[in-house]
């Protein structure tokens, strides 16, 4: 009977062991925001079958998350993927003002050290 006893407390204990024991949910990053960029260009190169390219620009203005990149040279890739819209010019030559978007983790400390290399979504061009 003292075995019963002893195997039925153990059976009983496992199963609420088990349940105290949740498993560790991951902590949350940091959310991604859109940045909006515009700037003076200083150099673009097409992404072209397949490899990417890649876009400098200084920075002008910025939205309120990134706008301690105003005045900054900033140099971004473009993937296949990455959205270019021209003006009625046709191309993007140096000199000319550019809207660049992407999407990247919100931080508040070194913004140029975090966005420098990163894939831009979208490129506008400004000027016609």
């Amino acid at each position: 009977m003292r075995k019963i006893l002893i195997v039925l407390a153990l059976a009983l204990t496992v199963p609420a062991l088990a349940l105290a024991a949740q498993p560790s949910q991951p902590g949350k990053s940091a959310p991604k925001v859109q940045y909006v960029l515009k700037g003076t260009l200083t150099s673009f190169t097409a992404s072209t079958g397949g490899a990417d390219g890649s876009i400098t620009f200084t920075v002008t203005k910025a939205n309120r998350h990134r706008a301690a990149l105003k005045d900054q040279a900033l140099t971004l890739m473009i993937t296949p993927t990455t959205k270019v819209v021209l003006d009625t010019d046709g191309e993007l030559t140096a000199g000319e003002t550019v809207i660049v978007k992407l999407r990247e983790l919100q931080r508040t400390t070194d913004a140029l050290a975090l966005l420098s290399g990163k894939d831009a979504r979208q490129v506008i061009d400004q000027d016609s």
